[in-house]
C-alpha cells in the first residue's frame, strides 16, 4: 500500500480523500486511506473508469483496493483488491486501532 502512505483515513461522514469532484469513501461504500495517486488524471481528476465484466458500463473507481465494501456489492462498492493490474481477492484482512494514548 505504498500509495496511501501519509493519507488520512476517510470514512462516509469523514471526507479526507483529497478529491474534489466525489466522496469515495461513499462511492464505494467502505472506509479507507484514498490516495490522490490511485486518481486517474485522464479519465477526471478523481477516480479511473473501469468496467463491468461483459459490460459497456463505467463505474469509477477511487482506489486499486477496497476492503471494506458491501460482500456482494458491484459498481465498485463490493471488495475488491488490485495489484498490479491482476484483480486478487485476500483470504485473510485485519485492520487494528491503537489508542491515542
Amino acid at each position: 500500500m505504498p500509495s496511501a502512505t501519509g493519507c488520512l483515513f476517510s470514512t462516509y461522514d469523514q471526507d479526507n480523500d483529497r478529491c474534489e469532484a466525489s466522496k469515495c469513501a461513499e462511492s464505494h461504500r467502505g472506509a479507507w486511506w484514498y490516495s490522490p495517486a490511485d486518481y486517474h488524471p485522464l479519465i477526471n481528476s478523481c477516480g479511473s473508469c473501469e468496467f463491468k465484466t461483459g459490460s459497456d458500463i463505467c463505474y469509477q473507481v477511487c482506489a486499486f483496493s477496497n476492503p471494506n465494501g458491501d460482500y456482494n456489492g458491484s459498481d465498485g462498492q463490493n471488495i475488491f483488491w488490485n495489484y498490479s493490474d491482476k484483480d486478487c481477492y485476500h483470504k485473510f484482512f485485519e485492520m487494528m486501532i491503537r489508542p491515542s494514548h
